[in-house]
């Protein structure tokens, strides 16, 4: 499926937006109440299927609202049932499933949100909008926080969203690290305008110095590249794994 918002062209794959100001964010806001279209397919939707399709986006929030710290994962997950209407058979085996998809199949159910961890707390939150199905799954600031083996393991479990299910996952951070290492297709967002898309891979390694020029962070992976071919004149490739980035400097130094 692809799906045409505006200005963005989402995907059946991991998309990354490096964005500072929350601009993403505030754009899909926006779109519900604006002229904005929207096309799947090619296809223009109407106003009736917009906001519709729209109530299919769902958000990871940076983090839970203080008001439900209090309830157990079963009491906040099963609020998020009702609050959105899911028409789901068995609430508790839903719940389990979810949670067992993002790697916490022994946790506690009644295990209160603020007892969690901050990754269980994140966990917890991507479990609960897999209940809802969505077309799109957003990730605000969301692979940051784990280590590098529940990095491989989110990651794992969102190219498995994408390749079974033919979901659109997009991740939004400010890290470019994270965006080059784990994304196929990105958008760099500032002063709420795209200053360049495409290839994740292309978009760096093509437009270093112009990025540089426009206050862009570059991966280090890429940087590093990049000073060595123009200071040593050696022409490494650029890499999104450090150990292919070692083993080129051993053929080529």
């Amino acid at each position: 499926m692809e799906i045409k918002l505006g200005c963005y062209k989402l995907t059946n794959q991991i998309i990354g937006v490096l964005d500072n100001n929350n601009e993403f964010i505030n754009y899909l806001d926006n779109l519900r109440f604006n002229n904005q279209a929207i096309y799947i397919d090619g296809n223009k939707i109407t106003n009736y299927d917009k906001r519709k399709f729209l109530n299919n986006i769902k958000i990871v929030e940076k983090r839970i609202d203080k008001s439900y710290l209090n309830l157990t994962i079963e009491q906040y997950m099963r609020h998020y049932v009702m609050s959105n209407f899911l028409n789901l058979n068995n609430y508790d085996k839903k719940i389990e499933e979810a949670l067992t998809m993002v790697g916490l199949k022994k946790i506690n159910f009644q295990k209160k949100l603020i007892d969690l961890s901050k990754c269980e707390t994140k966990l917890v939150q991507l479990a609960t909008i897999l209940l809802s199905n969505p077309n799109v799954i957003i990730l605000d600031s969301y692979i940051e926080i784990f280590d590098t083996k529940l990095k491989k393991k989110i990651i794992t479990l969102l190219n498995q969203l994408v390749e079974k299910y033919k979901k659109s996952i997009v991740l939004i951070t400010n890290n470019s690290d994270i965006i080059y290492k784990y994304t196929n297709y990105i958008f760099i967002v500032k002063n709420n305008k795209i200053l360049i898309e495409g290839n994740s891979n292309k978009v760096f390694s093509n437009n270093v110095q112009e990025l540089i020029d426009k206050g862009i962070e570059i991966p280090e992976i890429v940087m590093f590249s990049y000073k060595a071919n123009l200071l040593k004149n050696i022409k490494l490739n650029y890499h999104k794994d450090i150990r292919d980035l070692i083993k080129d400097i051993y053929k080529k130094v």
